[in-house]
């Protein structure tokens, strides 16, 4: 048998333009026994509810690559195949044009979100190129999923664009995210941008606003008539963070 270095080696080294499955399937050729062993796992349900699986015990890498072949060819429900993605990580992480392939064509929403969800941390521009693609999904789960790591980039102003776009999303949860985003990197010019969502029809989204103006600006907030309105928010929590800011200034 070749040895693990080769096979590894064979693989990652494919043309850039093999699809996914034509890279999946080159290594699985190679390694029937231990793509059976994975095919043939059943995940564990956690506490929480969602799926996880306990790999076999071999080298890392190559149980990344029979999980990704599982993933492509496998007759697993949605949640699974979600489940499924983490255990691909390590190869993603070397090669994350593969990743990007595979969320171009995965049909399922719940896969392409962990598949956010678990590269979307990486840093340099393979991450902010994924969390830019994933901003145009069609699936507001992508998009809320997206919007929530944009907030703990450290590349924030690069990705400035996209988290505008998270603000006038139609989904008030990406709303909300984005909103937060700015509220933890945003400068003080962004105020303007932000402002006409304290009067968002969703609580939530108003809650992050005056939360973010609230970090922006503090002065500016109180001054502001759209925020004074809110004491009365019919939300308690937004009222209440309201009341809390006025007290704070009349202190």
């Amino acid at each position: 048998m070749r040895s693990i270095l080769v096979v590894l080696g064979t693989f990652l080294s494919m043309s850039a333009l093999a699809s996914p499955t034509q890279r999946a399937v080159a290594f699985c050729e190679v390694n029937q026994e231990l793509c059976r062993d994975v095919e043939e796992l059943n995940p564990i349900r956690t506490r929480a509810g969602h799926f996880r699986f306990v790999g076999p015990s071999a080298e890392a890498e190559h149980v990344a690559l029979a999980f990704l072949h599982r993933l492509m060819f496998g007759n697993d429900l949605p949640e699974v195949r979600s489940a499924i993605v983490p255990n691909c990580l390590t190869v993603f992480e070397r090669d994350p044009e593969l990743a990007h392939a595979l969320f171009d064509v995965e049909s399922e929403s719940m896969v392409r979100t962990r598949i956010v969800s678990t590269l979307g941390r990486l840093s340099g521009p393979q991450g902010a190129l994924l969390l830019e693609k994933a901003a145009l999904d069609s699936s507001a789960e992508v998009r809320e999923v997206t919007a929530a790591l944009l907030g703990y980039r450290s590349d924030f102003d690069a990705l400035r664009v996209t988290a505008l776009g998270f603000v006038n999303d139609p989904s008030a949860e990406v709303r909300a995210f984005g909103v937060r985003a700015f509220g933890w990197h945003g400068q003080p010019e962004d105020f303007e941008r932000l402002a006409p969502l304290l009067t968002d029809v969703s609580s939530r989204v108003r809650f992050q606003t005056v939360a973010a103006l609230e970090r922006l600006d503090d002065v500016r907030l109180r001054q502001s008539v759209m925020f004074q309105q809110l004491s009365e928010d019919s939300d308690p929590k937004v009222a209440g963070m309201v009341a809390r800011i006025l007290k704070s200034s009349n202190q």
